[in-house]
C-alpha cells in the first residue's frame, strides 16, 4: 500500500483521561530510506507524531516492534512531552531481512496517562538489482574496434542513485571504461555507447557491471557477453531500422546479415527466440534460409510476428543464431542477443463528422495500442478545397482508445477556379463530385520518433457551402437554386392577390337589374 495512503488511514489516536481532558497523538507520516530495501540493507524509519490537542501531552515511551528483524535502536524511554499542535520525529534503524517479502512492523506509543496506540508500518524487501542489456555484439576488429550499445534498466519498484557502468575484458580496452549514469527512477533505463578495442584475434568474454546505491547501501549488478576478435569480419547481424520498433499486436521483424568478408557465404540459416515467450512468429517458424550472399551484400530474413499485449514498453532482447558456410567449406555459427524496442507506433481512424457553412469537422480516433503525443492534423494541398487560415490543427496527446475532433475553416473551389500546382494532385475532384479528402496525421510515438500517417476520407467539397447540421458524414447542402425561382414565386403570389382582390370586389358590387 502506498505510504501516503497508509499514513492517512492510520491516523490512530492515543487517548487517556487526565484532569477530565482527553490527550491524543496522531501519526502524520513516515519515510523509509531506502523506500524498498534489498536484503541486508540498512534501513532508517522516520515516523512523525503530532499533538493536535490544546494541552501538552507527556510521552512515556516510543517503541518500534519488528519481529524477526534486527533493529539497532528500537526504544525511546521518556522522550519528553509535546506541546499543543507540536510534532516530533522519531527514527529507528534496522537491517532488512535476507528474503524477499512484505514484513509487518509497527510503532507503539504510550503516554503518562496510561494510554497507548499502535501504528502498523509494512516493510517490503525486494532483491532485484539492475538489468544490463547488450543490444548486439559485433566482432572486435583490430585496430578499429567495434561500437557497443549497452542499456542499463531499473526493474525495481523504487529508484536508485549514483549508477555507474564499468566494462572490462582481458585483452580489450573500452572507451570510456566507466560511464556515470546518475539516478534511475523505477522502471526507467539509460543507454550507453562504448567502443571496444581488441589487441589481437581470439574469443573474449566482455564483463559489464552496474554499481548503484539503494539509499545509503552500495550494490553491484553484473552480466557477461561473448565476443570474437578477427582480423577480417565475415558476417554482421542486425535488425533493420524499419522494424527495430515492434508494436503490441502484429508487426514485421526483419533481420539483416551483412557479408563483410572477402568471398561469398553459403547456406545461411538464421533462427531466433524470445526467452520470455512474448514475441512469437505468425504463420511460420522462427527459422529462415538464404542460399548465397555475395561479399559486400546483405541477406534479409523477414518474419511476421505478434507481440503480447502485456509486453512492457522499452528494450526487449532476442536470442539470435546464424549458421553459414565460408569459402573454405567450414560451417560457422554466430550467437548473439539483439535488442528491439517495444511500443512505438499506433493507428488512427479518421471520419467526416460534419461539413457546411465553410466549416469542416473531422473525428480522429486512436485505434492502436499505444498513446500518441503532440498530435497534429493537417490538410495537405489538394484539388477542390482551399483552407481558410491555418491548414493544421494541434490536438496535443491522444491515448489509445480516445477520440477527438479537428475543425478547419475551408472553401470549396468553384469549377471555374483555375488549377494551380497548389490545388492539383488530390483526389477531391471538382465541387459537386464526391471524392477523397486527403488528411495527414503527425505525432510522436512512444520511442520519441516523429511520424506522419496519411489518411483519406470520402468527401464532397460542395457540402462546405451548405448549412451546418446535416446528417453525420453526409453533405448538408441542398441542390443549387435557380435564380429565376424567386421571381416566379413573386409573380405567382402577385397573381393570387390580384385574383382575390377581384373576387372580393365582385362580391361588393351591387347586382345588375335583370334585363327585360
Amino acid at each position: 500500500m502506498d505510504r501516503a495512503i497508509l499514513a492517512g488511514v492510520l491516523l490512530l489516536v492515543l487517548a487517556s483521561v487526565a484532569g477530565g481532558q482527553s490527550a491524543s497523538l496522531t501519526l502524520t507520516g513516515y519515510t523509509l530510506t531506502p523506500e524498498v530495501p534489498m536484503p541486508g540493507d540498512t534501513v532508517t524509519l522516520k515516523a512523525t507524531l503530532k499533538n493536535p490537542n490544546t494541552s501538552t501531552v507527556n510521552i512515556n515511551n516510543i517503541y518500534f516492534s519488528a519481529p524477526g528483524i534486527d533493529v539497532s535502536n528500537s526504544f525511546y524511554s521518556s522522550p519528553g512531552s509535546l506541546g499543543a499542535g507540536d510534532s516530533a520525529p522519531f527514527s529507528f534503524v534496522f537491517k532488512a531481512p535476507s528474503s524477499d517479502g512484505l514484513y509487518p512492523t509497527e510503532v507503539q506509543a504510550a503516554t503518562s496517562a496510561g494510554g497507548s496506540a499502535r501504528f502498523p508500518i509494512p516493510v517490503r524487501v525486494d532483491s532485484r538489482g539492475l538489468d544490463i542489456l547488450l543490444e548486439e555484439t559485433p566482432p572486435l576488429i583490430p585496430p578499429e574496434g567495434a561500437q557497443l550499445r549497452v542499456t542499463v534498466a531499473n526493474p525495481r519498484p523504487s529508484g536508485v542513485t549514483g549508477v555507474r557502468l564499468a566494462s572490462q575484458a582481458p585483452g580489450v580496452r573500452f572507451s570510456p571504461a566507466e560511464v556515470y549514469i546518475g539516478n534511475l527512477a523505477a522502471g526507467n533505463s539509460s543507454a550507453v555507447s562504448l567502443t571496444a578495442y581488441a589487441a589481437e584475434e581470439g574469443s573474449r568474454v566482455l564483463r559489464f557491471a552496474a554499481v548503484f546505491n539503494n539509499g545509503d547501501n552500495p550494490h553491484r549488478s553484473e552480466t557477461t557477453a561473448a565476443a570474437s576478435t578477427e582480423s577480417r569480419p565475415s558476417m554482421e547481424v542486425s535488425v533493420s531500422n524499419e522494424t527495430r520498433t515492434i508494436a503490441q499486436g502484429e508487426s514485421d521483424l526483419v533481420f539483416l546479415a551483412d557479408n563483410r568478408g572477402a568471398s561469398p557465404l553459403l547456406n545461411l540459416q538464421l533462427s531466433w527466440e524470445d526467452p520470455q515467450g512474448k514475441i512469437v512468429p505468425i504463420g511460420t517458424s522462427s527459422r529462415a534460409f538464404v542460399e548465397r550472399v555475395e561479399r559486400g551484400r546483405t541477406a534479409s530474413f523477414p518474419f511476421r510476428v505478434s507481440a503480447a499485449s502485456d509486453l512492457a514498453q522499452g528494450v526487449h532482447s532476442l536470442n539470435v543464431t546464424l549458421l553459414y558456410t565460408d569459402s573454405a567449406g567450414v560451417q560457422k555459427t554466430r550467437s548473439l542477443r539483439l535488442g528491439v524496442f517495444v511500443g512505438g507506433t499506433t493507428q488512427f481512424d479518421v471520419a467526416l463528422q460534419d461539413a457546411g457553412g465553410g466549416v469542416l469537422s473531422l473525428s480522429i480516433a486512436n485505434t492502436g495500442l499505444n498513446p500518441a503525443t503532440s498530435l497534429v492534423v493537417r490538410l495537405p494541398p489538394q484539388a477542390g478545397l482551399q483552407p481558410r487560415g491555418s491548414s493544421s490543427v494541434a490536438l496535443g496527446n491522444l491515448n489509445a482508445g480516445d477520440y477527438t475532433t479537428a475543425t478547419f475553416q475551408a472553401t470549396a473551389l468553384s469549377a471555374s477556379t483555375p488549377e494551380t500546382p497548389e490545388h492539383t494532385g488530390g483526389r477531391g475532384g471538382r465541387p459537386g463530385a464526391t471524392g477523397a479528402l486527403r488528411v495527414e496525421l503527425e505525432y510522436t510515438d512512444t520511442t520519441g520518433a516523429r511520424r506522419t500517417l496519411p489518411k483519406e476520407v470520402q468527401f464532397n467539397p460542395a457540402a462546405l457551402a451548405g448549412a451546418m447540421g446535416g446528417p453525420r458524414g453526409q453533405s448538408s447542402r441542398e441542390p443549387p437554386v435557380n435564380p429565376l425561382y424567386p421571381l416566379a414565386a413573386i409573380a405567382a403570389i402577385g397573381g393570387l392577390l390580384l385574383y382575390k382582390r377581384r373576387a372580393i370586389a365582385s362580391r361588393l358590387r351591387p347586382p345588375k337589374p335583370p334585363s327585360l
